[in-house]
């Protein structure tokens, strides 16, 4: 990777911030429309086990439904959590990387 390539890559970063950030709502809105649906399952259980239908034929199927799918999302929201995590952590390291080639260019001025 070449110096002016890298310095694109971060010239691009930054002038789309606001991607970014759109982008990361994005998820988030994701993230919170998946734990309302981990909370109603929950609470569909609670009602299910509260009512005493529990041991019907019918509420104990609709139980292990409830569970899987709440396996489903819970398994959806660590894939995203980690998507997040690597999306981030790759950010701050173009950061990282920028501020150094800002240093660099500011020393060769200085030099020059």
């Amino acid at each position: 990777m070449t110096l002016l390539s890298v310095q694109d890559r971060l010239t691009a970063l930054e002038q789309g911030g606001e991607q970014y950030q759109a982008d990361r709502a994005a998820v988030q809105a994701v993230e919170a429309r998946l734990l309302q649906q981990l909370r109603d399952i929950q609470a569909q259980l609670s009602s299910t086990t509260t009512n005493g239908n529990a041991s019907s034929r019918h509420s104990t199927q609709e139980v292990e439904r409830l569970r899987d799918a709440n396996r489903a999302l819970h398994a959806k929201l660590q894939k995203l959590d980690y998507r997040i995590s690597h999306m981030v952590g790759h950010m701050e390291r173009l950061y990282e990387e920028n501020q150094q080639l800002k240093e660099q260019q500011q020393q060769q001025q200085s030099t020059s």
